[in-house]
């Protein structure tokens, strides 16, 4: 089963930040800090919370592309920002003019780095939030110097995050070793995440889980998922939304399509560096008109489109990192109320299993993922139930408004 301490938050009633924090206002200066290894949008969201639980929030960012978010989030601009970077882009192909072109962009970063150090040591913070090892460093560091509580809260499993070199993932873990000893919590984003920090770097007596839950507040307003693709109401759709890459598994979805009933079509809403590559694999003769691409989707439009499918789909493979997935796409899901096709991974087959909300198969095995979606498709009435187990756990347990209760009695209490 599932780790009894989140339900028990959710099954006590009204959020914290909801009941109790709003008569007791607290008014600490809280810095969340994050360096560019995650969405702002996702800190955008958690920011927020704790800013509606009485905190004065600034969100401090650092960033070097200068690029904007694929992804507009649920709370975009409505916290406080502060971003420090800048957009770099080489332009010479001479090799001198290319080392100079470096070690100017190299200077640059130093000086603004420093900037961002000088920030977040004189900014009077009482609290700190860490979203990434590199802000953890610097939040621990300004922490100490001032007597402020520091929170890690990672939205990757930085140990083994999967993208990376060697020297950056060994890099990580450094920060994590030297500098979580000094945190007043460590909040994770699934059990299997916490339980192998834990082994790693102890400190379990301040370790939580917070689920990354879809907020009640953001319901679907229309069905625009059919329209958008021009199918009939009586099309299964099976859903992915998320990066695009292969080693997702979209592979094995197409793999496995042609075995599944022709009243199923899959629907992807994603980008990534991987998508001209698995456009490519969807041209198969046998896949034709039962896949489609969209585009991302803004969060404040996601559940139009998520809520207009039957089934939700995760297929990751068991590679480096995704063993600890606990994605958000799982809860975007569930608060959609769809049935769920996941990977046999740790969290995934959980919340699957223990609360009956649809199938799991063996992780890139397509005869294995044929099977588990026929199991659905084929089954209206078994596709109804374990669509109305996923709105009650959602209801009652997972969504974004217990979630951030809990977090915000975790960090403000």
């Amino acid at each position: 089963m599932l780790r009894t301490e989140s339900d028990q938050t959710a099954e006590r009633g009204a959020p914290p930040h909801v009941a109790g924090a709003s008569a007791k206002k607290v008014r600490d200066k809280l810095l969340f800090v994050h360096c560019n290894t995650t969405g702002s949008w996702l800190c955008d969201k958690y920011a927020h919370a704790l800013q509606q639980s009485g905190a004065n929030v600034e969100l401090v960012g650092l960033r070097f592309d200068g690029g904007r978010n694929i992804i507009s989030g649920l709370r975009d601009q409505e916290v406080p920002q502060v971003d420090f970077g800048f957009h770099y882009q080489f332009c010479s192909r001479m090799r001198l003019l290319k080392a100079l072109e470096r070690l100017g962009v190299d200077i640059r970063k130093r000086f603004e780095r420093r900037r961002f150090n000088r920030h977040i040591r004189d900014s009077g913070a009482t609290r700190f939030v860490a979203a990434d090892p590199f802000a953890l460093a610097m939040c621990v560091a300004a922490g100490r110097q001032r007597g402020s509580k520091v929170f890690y809260l990672p939205f990757e499993h930085y140990r083994d995050l999967r993208g990376v070199n060697e020297r950056r993932r060994r890099q990580f873990i450094r920060l994590e070793r030297d500098n979580l000893p000094y945190v007043a919590g460590a909040l994770y984003c699934g059990d299997t995440i916490l339980d192998d920090y834990v082994a790693a770097y102890g400190i379990a007596d301040r370790s939580h889980v917070i689920y990354n839950g879809w907020p009640l507040a953001f319901t679907a307003r229309q069905k625009s998922l059919r329209r958008a693709i021009g199918v009939p109401q009586d099309k299964v759709i099976i859903l992915y939304q998320g990066v695009i890459d292969e080693s997702r598994g979209l592979t094995d979805v197409f793999a496995a399509l042609p075995r599944v009933s022709p009243k199923a079509c899959v629907v992807i809403i994603g980008y990534g560096q991987d998508s001209e590559s698995v456009m490519a694999c969807a041209n198969d003769p046998t896949l034709k008109g039962r896949v489609y691409f969209l585009p991302p989707v803004p969060q404040q439009e996601l559940m139009n489109f998520t809520a207009d499918a039957d089934i939700g789909i995760i297929p990751l493979r068991d590679i480096r990192g995704y063993r600890y997935a606990c994605p958000g796409k799982l809860f975007e899901f569930i608060g959609a109320g769809l049935s769920l096709v996941v990977s046999d991974l740790p969290d995934l087959r959980r919340f699957v299993v223990s609360y009956s909300l649809g199938e799991v198969f063996k992780c890139g095995h397509s005869s294995e993922l044929a099977r588990a979606l026929c199991a659905l498709v084929d089954s209206p009435e078994y596709r109804e139930k374990c669509a109305r187990n996923s709105l009650a756990l959602h209801r009652q347990k997972v969504c974004w408004e217990a979630q951030s209760g809990k977090m915000c009695e975790i960090i403000l209490g």
